[in-house]
């Protein structure tokens, strides 16, 4: 794998049961753990290692969907991040200033804000309240176009962002959870277009559906500076 496409990539591990699962088009469900051609392991650590062994990543973003889905985090302690020498956005279903604050002591570590484990737009404001929004992701859920959101945000993908970059996010992740792990393409294309357009300093973080490196070259040409992918690592489509 070349630099330029490395620098790229945001490899992705969803966690479930304290194992490296398969999402599948957000059917959580029906997760699996993962199989891939660069482990044996379906332990977090050990499946990290073995990508940022295989190609030099750095850093890395971690879905705990046991936290997300339950509350019930079976990621384990994430104070040794400086011991693996990356960097982590971990999504751990923040829901309060205090999931936050005890994020955001763990040098190494940015904590993703997902918009379907937030709340009510008082309980988002309520999160960024006493934080530096520096460290933070924003995570523009979607569900097949739609903010997976509570009614009192907006039903526009893009007034939603608004909302996230007036409160001072400056990096937002836009993932359409149907697409991951579908092979089908990436579908967030024309909104990350429209992101970038109206705020070009954003970094902006898109994925699902990744089937190749071309999908990746199309998501930087549509303005995304990062590209989740983990099927197609895993599977040898991205060498």
């Amino acid at each position: 794998m070349n630099e330029a496409l490395r620098s790229r990539l945001l490899p992705v591990l969803d966690v479930k049961g304290g194992q490296v699962v398969r999402g599948v088009a957000g059917r959580r469900d029906e997760y699996r753990p993962i199989v891939s051609r660069l482990t044996d392991s379906v332990e977090p650590g050990g499946v990290l290692l073995a990508l940022a062994h295989a190609f030099g990543f750095t850093r890395f973003y971690i879905a705990d969907l046991d936290a997300i889905c339950d509350r019930r985090s079976r990621l384990g302690d994430l104070t040794h991040v400086q011991a693996y020498g990356v960097e982590l956005d971990v999504d751990l279903g923040i829901q309060s200033p205090e999931d936050l604050e005890r994020l955001v002591a763990i040098p190494g570590l940015r904590p993703i804000i997902g918009l379907e484990s937030i709340g009510s737009r008082d309980q988002f404001s309520a999160v960024l309240s006493d934080v530096d929004c520096e460290r933070l992701v924003f995570s523009l859920d979607l569900m097949n176009g739609r903010p997976i959101a509570t009614p009192d945000w907006p039903t526009s993908a893009i007034e939603v962002a608004s909302i996230a970059v007036e409160a001072g996010i400056r990096s937002l992740t836009v993932l359409d959870l149907a697409a991951v792990g579908t092979g089908q393409g990436c579908p967030t294309l024309p909104l990350c277009r429209a992101i970038r357009s109206r705020w070009p300093e954003l970094e902006v973080i898109t994925g699902g559906g990744v089937r190749g490196e071309q999908d990746v070259l199309d998501a930087v040409a549509a303005g995304a500076d990062r590209v989740l992918v983990a099927s197609a690592l895993h599977d040898g489509r991205i060498r």
